[in-house]
């Protein structure tokens, strides 16, 4: 199920811990669009839209041009911007007109940010935040670790066991990030994976029921989303004759998940096999073939020198 994400900018400021000057009453605003908007052209004069959607960054290049101007015509140019009604103004150090636009500000009821850091790493930082918010996300039914500090979703049918082998996995040391309902992002052509809010911290036990994770195991076995690198589908018994399973592993099967491609492991559930010994070794296995090294080729190169 694909779900569009939802952004105010209260999480912003709480993410962030961002310094709000100015009209700190309104921060419950939503942001719709990503992406950190410098108001070039519209404080030219070119008003492109009837409103700006992301947020209004004011630093040293704005700082420069208003230089040219009188505080009046810097005052009816800041106007214009507020009129299009931004969800949120960031100012930076640099900004030297701040107090014309916070005087301006009293009249709006747009919030106003100052910050010490550079536009560059507002971008890196709170941008980045923003477009994963925001970003299409797809709600999956899987269980979600990082394993070696890989990013894995293991999936299958209910009852085939995904809670009790991230069980198992974490009190071998790997990290928790959710169960059951997970929500996956598509940024730039990678995937990340984080629990649902309403499923965050918790995990289903058959036989036990629902547990309070982070109580359980504490929350340094957790965390809050992870970048997924590998799905792993567990397959019960009854399915094992429909599967074509590896028996090489020449190459790291991959397959389309939710549009982007991604590493695939099959892994067949048999009474008695340790199930998350295997997904370690997937795992590892994975780690050498990106790194270069392959065992199959290794072991079929040795098997032709010898002629068998």
């Amino acid at each position: 199920m694909e779900i569009r994400g939802k952004l105010f900018v209260s999480q912003v400021v709480r993410k962030f811990n961002l310094n709000v000057v100015a009209n700190s009453d309104y921060i419950d605003r939503e942001i719709s669009t990503t992406g950190i908007t410098r108001v070039g052209f519209e404080l030219a004069g070119e008003i492109l839209f009837k409103e700006i959607w992301n947020i209004v960054y004011f630093g040293s290049k704005e700082s420069n041009y208003f230089n040219k101007f009188s505080e009046t015509i810097i005052s009816k140019k800041l106007g214009k911007i507020l009129d299009l009604n931004p969800p949120l103004i960031i100012f930076g150090k640099n900004f030297k007109h701040a107090g014309i636009l916070l005087k301006l500000a009293e009249r709006y009821k747009i919030p106003i940010v100052e910050v010490k850091y550079s536009f560059y790493e507002l971008n890196f930082t709170i941008n980045s935040y923003i477009s994963q918010k925001l970003s299409h996300q797809s709600l999956v039914h899987g269980t979600l670790l990082s394993v070696f500090g890989i990013g894995v979703i293991l999936m299958g049918e209910s009852g085939v066991g995904k809670s009790e082998l991230a069980i198992e996995l974490v009190k071998k040391g790997h990290i928790f990030v959710g169960d059951d309902a997970i929500l996956v992002n598509r940024i730039g052509g990678n995937l990340y994976g984080r629990a649902e809010d309403s499923t965050k911290d918790f995990i289903e036990i058959r036989g036990l029921g629902i547990m309070n994770f982070s109580r359980s195991f504490g929350i340094e076995r957790m965390i809050e989303s992870t970048k997924i690198e590998i799905v792993i589908e567990l397959i019960k018994p009854a399915k094992h004759e429909k599967i074509k399973f590896e028996r090489f592993g020449r190459e790291i099967q991959h397959k389309e998940f939710l549009e982007t491609k991604i590493a695939h492991y099959y892994i067949p559930v048999i009474e008695g096999r340790s199930i998350s010994d295997i997904i370690e070794t997937a795992i590892t296995d994975y780690k050498l073939k990106t790194s270069g090294y392959n065992s199959a080729e290794e072991f079929i190169l040795q098997i032709n020198k010898k002629g068998i």
